[in-house]
């Protein structure tokens, strides 16, 4: 936290500032003063501007390694003195010409190699930006990584898409802080790989509520592993004309470990829940975890958790949103965060675990009859089988009641297990889709031939076929292939 500078007001000013709480006043410098900003930034390496001097800021001047290009009539740079920030640095954009070279960028030079992650903190305040955007990016040298833009309508304030106004807080005169994460995973960015959305991520929180994260190729450049992440950069974009203050601007890099999402799970009440277990061994920063996840409904955060053992291991168990039955088959996309470590992201849904239980697990053919090989064998395995394929009908039934041009229909795309060959599938699918059962190695048995059942979205036909070695299976309904061991 900076120092504040108590500052003498005059009774008129003092009368305005009565009037117009909300505002931040802002004191330039003198017409013509040239901005020294060779002490921009601080000890910790953060751009902070307390030791710079007042004024413009040009090609010229900049130093500290605080670059500007092209600074012309359409744009300006100043370091000016703010009441609630103390000096910041100023963006002003005059001019309707877009000039791609107008631009400045904030470096930090010197990193270690065993890094994996590079985060961007600062703070910002939009004074006016005439609902054009500004354009923030982090990137190598000056060659961007990836950016977003940021736009202000009046009172509304959003981020790469992502409404961010109502974590704003009035009482901070205008200021919020952004951090962006760069997450290039345990494997380093390559040209041959850079299309990959496994290992790479950028996740913005905004007052340390998460906002949203971006893997698309027209906003992420994936060839930058991130102990090349070294600059800030600040962009004009169309026409852009407003004014915006940034301050504090820090550029970390770190190695971290990624959590895990061992496995989900759902819950019978009102609405349905989804639950995620993750195992404590995958939380190493000694950060508290939180669960962040976005769906059809917007982004949401989960702070709270309770503990168990899931499969022998000690977990911490997060409950997301509750699910109406016209919903089954909407996605939820989730990612578990402890400090500046985050999982990859896991995209889930009711009718995702609805259709596992059912075909990876088999309570398919335990819909039928108890099978001895099946379930857990407590005398409720049928009427599991038979509930899943219930709760799946009666979301299908409340969806076509309820639900306006729904973007998934439950129920519609047949799901597929097959079981014991060397290419296994546990999956949707499109119908007409072929499989050849190539018999998998397994150890201490011999596969002898194959079982096929099939069924419809809903349970009412379930059938059963034998198949050999070598067969091809084409799936024209909802599938499950297990194998059949010779004696």
């Amino acid at each position: 936290m900076k120092n504040r500078i108590a500052k003498r007001i005059s009774a008129v000013l003092a009368l305005c500032l009565i009037i117009c709480a909300a505002l931040s006043i802002t004191v330039f410098a003198e017409d013509g003063a040239v901005a020294n900003t060779d002490n921009a930034k601080n000890s910790e390496g953060v751009f902070d501007f307390e030791g710079a001097t007042l004024g413009s800021v040009t090609a010229a001047n900049a130093g500290n390694n605080l670059y500007v290009t092209g600074t012309s009539a359409n744009v300006a740079f100043e370091i000016v003195e703010d009441d609630a920030q103390g000096k910041v640095f100023q963006w002003t954009k005059t001019g309707s010409t877009y000039v791609n070279a107008d631009s400045c960028r904030f470096v930090k030079n010197g990193t270690s190699s065993e890094v994996n992650t590079a985060i961007v903190t600062f703070k910002m305040n939009i004074s006016e930006l005439n609902n054009n955007p500004v354009r923030i990016m982090m990137g190598s040298g000056e060659t961007r990584t990836f950016y977003f833009d940021i736009y202000r309508n009046g009172s509304t304030v959003t981020i790469g898409g992502h409404d961010v106004t109502e974590l704003i807080n009035e009482e901070d005169n205008g200021w919020f802080e952004i951090q962006m994460i760069y997450y290039h995973g345990d494997v380093a960015p390559t040209a041959s790989n850079k299309d990959t959305t496994t290992n790479f991520s950028v996740t913005v929180f905004v007052n340390g509520t998460y906002v949203g994260n971006r893997v698309d190729h027209s906003f992420l450049y994936r060839t930058h592993k991130a102990i090349n992440i070294n600059a800030f950069m600040i962009g004009a974009v169309n026409a852009t004309k407003g004014t915006v203050l940034f301050d504090d601007i820090k550029i970390e890099h770190k190695k971290v470990t990624t959590p895990e999402i061992l496995s989900a799970n759902i819950s019978y009440e009102s609405d349905i829940y989804l639950y995620y277990a993750v195992p404590k061994n995958t939380i190493t920063t000694g950060e508290t975890p939180k669960l962040v996840g976005e769906d059809a409904n917007g982004t949401f955060e989960v702070t709270s958790y309770s503990e168990a053992t899931v499969y022998g291991v000690d977990c911490y168990i997060f409950k997301t949103r509750g699910v109406p039955a016209k919903e089954l088959a909407t996605e939820e996309t989730v990612r578990i965060v402890a400090g500046d470590a985050m999982s990859e992201p896991m995209t889930y849904s009711v009718q995702q675990y609805l259709y596992e239980k059912l075909y990876d697990e088999g309570y398919a053919l335990e819909s039928l009859e108890d099978n001895a090989n099946l379930g857990v064998n407590d005398g409720k395995d049928t009427t599991r089988g038979k509930l899943y394929f219930k709760l799946l009908e009666y979301g299908a039934l409340a969806q076509e009641l309820l639900a306006d041009n729904p973007a998934k229909i439950i129920g519609a795309t047949p799901y597929v297990s097959i079981n014991g060959t060397t290419a296994d599938v546990s999956d949707e699918v499109e119908a007409g889709a072929t499989y050849t059962l190539e018999a998998a190695t397994v150890e201490g048995k011999t596969i002898a031939s194959y079982v096929v059942v099939t069924s419809d979205a809903f349970g009412y036909s379930v059938e059963s076929a034998p198949a050999a070695i070598g067969d091809t299976v084409t799936v024209n309904a909802f599938t499950l292939v297990y194998p059949v061991y010779a004696e």
